[in-house]
Parts: C-alpha cells; sequence; structure tokens
C-alpha cells in the first residue's frame, strides 16, 4: 500500500488476517495512522532490528512492534 506521503506498508496476509482475529487490530487501519504523531522506539530482539510504536487509534492505545 503507497499512503498519501512516501511510505510503503506491506504485510503477509495470513497474518493480518490472524492478528485481526487475535488482536481486533487490522494492519491496514495501522498504514493508515498519522505516523507524525507516534511515538517510536528502536528495539533489539535476538539480533533483528526492530520498533516499536506506540499510538492511538481512536479511544484505544497500542503497542505496534514491526
Amino acid at each position: 500500500m503507497l499512503d498519501a506521503d512516501w511510505q510503503i506498508h506491506e504485510w503477509d496476509e495470513n497474518k493480518r488476517l490472524l492478528n485481526l482475529a487475535r488482536h481486533g487490530l487490522d494492519f491496514r487501519d495501522i498504514a493508515r495512522v498519522n505516523w507524525d504523531s507516534v511515538n517510536i522506539y528502536h528495539a533489539a530482539r535476538r539480533g533483528e532490528p526492530r520498533w516499536i510504536a506506540f499510538l492511538y487509534k481512536g479511544c484505544e492505545f497500542f503497542a505496534v512492534v514491526y
């Protein structure tokens, strides 16, 4: 998916559906977040670079790891 600015979002569709069923959070919704208002922190797990984004979607607070 290409958003209005410059970011390209891509994901595994099966993982998206599993995440939606488990957590009620759709990757498509996260792709539409205004990323200028999100707090993002760098983390590492088993040597793999990861980022943790803290954001609100509606009245709910989420931590998204990618």
